[in-house]
């Protein structure tokens, strides 16, 4: 949740944010096996590549991703809703060049 709450703060879309989620959370899966083969020579890879492999990425993709999205929609909204009332800058004014010219000539013909 580290990840999302980072893009959200770097203004990343929903997307972003799910997808930073999802790349924070695969973390754990990748560098396992480097760091078990270091810290734990003796260890069977087997074991530790079937627990990472085998269950965490299926249950990051059934149900982290739906997981992260959700919370990612809801901090958005949530952040949306204060930026809009705090930061919105006002709205653009358009310019017609005809209005202002004949606001001109309008002005001439009543200075006369």
């Amino acid at each position: 949740m580290t990840g999302m709450g980072a893009a959200l703060l770097l203004g990343l879309s929903v997307g972003g944010a799910t997808l930073l989620a999802v790349l924070g959370a695969s973390a754990s899966y990748i560098v396992v096996p480097a760091v078990m083969r270091v810290a734990l020579p003796e260890a069977s890879p087997a074991l530790y590549l079937t627990l990472a492999l085998g269950i965490t990425f299926p249950f990051n993709v059934v149900v982290g991703i739906p997981l992260y999205l959700g919370a990612a929609r809801a901090l958005a909204s949530a952040s949306v809703d204060k930026t809009t009332v705090i930061e919105r800058p006002p709205p653009a004014t358009a310019r017609n060049d005809r209005s202002t010219g004949s606001s001109r000539a309008a002005k001439q013909s009543e200075a006369r």
